[in-house]
């Protein structure tokens, strides 16, 4: 990372610690924590996490760097328009040809690993209204469809109302994922994030159909991918090993598919109890090959 660019970063957070999210932090606790205080309980430790993933984190600073397209009224002008009426711009954000979190691409991991860590320095045990402690972390289960519905359109190609980024891996919008490599270069970039310094947890999803990981081949192909990623130091790691047509036709006839049970995020569930949202965004998930 060049020192322009860590000094960008740097400003980006100066600008955050300067506005009103701590305070609003702070105040939604102190009411809830006193009254619960009053009835002889204590909560020591709050969690904050981010809950756009290290994807949207890094790659919303990398995006927009290349053919002039990172002049700062095209990016808003793009993004107020929702991407619409911007399809080239669209087509480039959304190719090789950028940097992209989850490939193993050294620039975007290098700027990942380095806004989890300021993450991290902010939050990490920073006092609590009750006089606990805060804990990092990098997840939000299935608050990413809920949450999406809020924010207007990102620079990760995401436009306003698609889900947020899930995890520690590479973004998936409706049109398309962001991991253009390989299930190796997914656990290297994961893996050169420190995380030791997620007290609060972390998910990293990978989907597989059962076809990809079946036999002796499949069997040895998953062993050897996460040999890599624990090699590496990565912690953590959620396997689904069920198949995008297989989620489609559990739509069409739900009737059919009443055990089917699916890995969200830390839990499973069934499939078809799910929301039509939920079960669209593990659908949307790419599902990954050793091809």
């Amino acid at each position: 990372m060049t020192e322009e660019t860590k000094q960008k970063l740097l400003s980006i957070e100066d600008d955050w610690k300067n506005c009103t999210v701590w305070d609003l932090v702070h105040n939604s606790f102190s009411e809830e924590e006193t009254r619960i205080s009053h009835i002889g309980k204590k909560i020591n430790i709050a969690a904050l996490f981010i809950e756009g993933g290290v994807g949207h984190v890094c790659i919303n600073y990398t995006r927009f760097n290349a053919d002039g397209a990172g002049e700062k009224d095209t990016v808003f002008t793009t993004l107020r328009a929702n991407w619409e009426g911007c399809e080239p711009l669209y087509a480039l954000v959304n190719s090789s040809r950028m940097h992209q979190y989850g490939n193993d691409d050294y620039y975007a991991d290098d700027i990942g690993c380095f806004v989890i860590d300021r993450f991290c320095n902010n939050v990490d045990h920073k006092s609590t209204p009750a006089q606990g402690e805060y804990m990092p972390g990098v997840f939000s289960v299935t608050c990413d469809v809920r949450r999406g519905v809020n924010p207007p359109a990102t620079p990760d190609i995401r436009k306003a109302f698609e889900p947020l980024s899930d995890r520690l891996g590479p973004v998936h919008t409706e049109c398309c994922s962001h991991d253009l490599s390989s299930p190796t270069a997914i656990a290297k970039s994961a893996a050169k994030l420190d995380h030791s310094r997620f007290a609060n947890g972390m998910i990293l999803n990978w989907k597989f159909s059962h076809s990809v990981v079946s036999g002796d081949v499949g069997r040895e192909n998953l062993m050897s991918l996460m040999d890599v990623y624990f090699q590496n130091n990565g912690m953590e790691r959620q396997l689904s090993i069920i198949g995008r047509d297989t989620m489609l036709d559990a739509q069409k006839h739900p009737e059919q598919y009443q055990d089917l049970l699916v890995r969200i995020a830390g839990y499973y569930a069934y499939f078809v109890l799910l929301s039509k949202e939920v079960e669209d965004d593990l659908i949307g998930r790419t599902e990954l090959s050793f091809d």
